[in-house]
């Protein structure tokens, strides 16, 4: 998510704040297809890519034909995981 240079509240009013749920899908919304690839695959792409555990966000920076890492797990378990690549 790109925060803007001037924030997402630039004018500190309340007007700003009650009315954030019409203007937010213009800051979550983008066009075109996503770019995943799972743990263990060679990145497509180099770039920064993120992952939702189920509780958080997970991030990656990985080269172009670098293979995507696996998340931990119990017992230091390797857990695969489908990444998908930030624009």
């Amino acid at each position: 998510l790109d925060v803007p240079p001037e924030g997402f509240f630039p004018n500190k009013t309340p007007d700003e704040l009650y009315s954030w749920p019409e203007r937010e899908k213009d800051y979550i919304t983008r066009e075109g297809e996503y770019i995943s690839a799972w743990s263990g695959e060679l990145s497509p792409h180099s770039g920064d890519w993120s992952m939702f555990t189920g509780s958080e966000m997970k991030y990656t920076s990985v080269g172009q034909g670098q293979a995507l890492p696996y998340l931990t797990g119990a017992n230091d378990s390797l857990q695969r995981v489908c990444w998908t690549r930030l624009c």
